[in-house]
């Protein structure tokens, strides 16, 4: 065959790129530069992206096994937990009820519902998708106490993530803070952290983040991205089309998507309109054409580890 690199277009005869990063390089965000350098360029052609995904090791890649996902996929949406010694998110709010609109048969488990027994319930029913919005934490000095902050003082550490029986789930979003942080500590050779967990139970995808994500542009990047899934792209091209878009997004078409939604909520909703109203008039004084998350600062964080 020929070579897969001639004249500098290599990635026109590679369609995905599984990287490994070693030790400390798994804090960066590898995916990010390669979309930067074009190989993933989704402003220019989104038929032919560049898939890239992550991997702790490659032993890990290969105990995985893919599973599809469908617009009537089951979804489980563990939403905004009121955890002790939290901020409030306003924004995940927004966030899990866009989600839902793109699967009407899934359910979650939101403020006081969302407890570590609940949870653990409800994980070992299986659901197909299982998304996380709301507050995660990494211990550098004992990796397995890594965890998502429920409700009130209960957390799911990575400890118990290990030992909870989990079913046939294709993919685990985590929306939170530093869920993609490893360890150096090993678990059958592989780094500790919460996406290394879910993997090492056979999740063949995990979306995490790197560091503190501002919480509109969280809500904005992971609603587009099940928008895409239902479409049929795969986790690693939805995520990357999502990336682009948001890279994209105006003032005036944020304002006008704004609208759009607030329209369409009830005049007694108090959760989501008070947030979208001031927003919006925010957005009203700015320059219409400007990208407000251009920076890789807003979606660089979220990366996908997975087959």
């Amino acid at each position: 065959p020929s070579p897969p690199y001639e004249g500098g277009n290599w990635n026109r005869r590679i369609d995905r790129l599984i990287l490994v990063p070693h030790r400390d390089l798994h804090r960066l965000p590898l995916p990010a530069l390669f979309t930067l350098a074009n190989l993933g360029n989704t402003d220019r052609n989104p038929s032919k992206n560049l898939a890239i995904t992550t991997l702790p090791s490659v032993k890990m890649g290969l105990n995985l096994s893919s599973r599809e996902i469908t617009p009537t996929s089951e979804l489980l949406a563990i939403a905004y937990p009121n955890s002790s010694g939290f901020a409030p998110l306003p924004y995940a709010v927004l966030e899990v009820a866009a989600i839902r609109q793109f699967f009407p048969h899934g359910s979650s488990l939101a403020d006081t519902e969302a407890t570590a027994s609940r949870v653990a319930q409800f994980l070992e029913t299986a659901p197909l998708l299982l998304h996380f919005a709301g507050h995660g934490t990494y211990n550098f000095n004992t990796p397995l106490a890594a965890y998502l902050a429920l409700a009130g003082e209960d957390k799911l550490t990575l400890k118990q993530l290990l030992e909870l029986p989990l079913g046939d789930i294709a993919l685990v979003t985590l929306a939170a803070c530093e869920t993609a942080i490893t360890g150096n500590e090993t678990i059958a050779a592989e780094y500790v952290g919460l996406v290394s967990g879910f993997l090492s139970r056979g999740v063949p995808y995990v979306i995490s983040t790197l560091w503190v994500v501002e919480s509109a542009a969280s809500a904005l990047l992971v609603a587009y991205f099940y928008r895409q899934l239902v479409k049929g792209k795969s986790p690693a091209i939805a995520l990357m089309s999502a990336q682009s878009w948001l890279r994209r997004l105006t003032a005036g078409k944020l304002r006008r998507l704004y609208g759009v939604i607030l329209a369409r909520l009830p005049e007694d909703e108090y959760r989501i309109r008070p947030y979208l109203e001031t927003e919006s008039e925010n957005l009203a004084t700015m320059n219409a054409i400007d990208r407000l998350y251009e920076s890789p600062y807003h979606w660089a964080a979220f990366t996908l580890t997975g087959l």
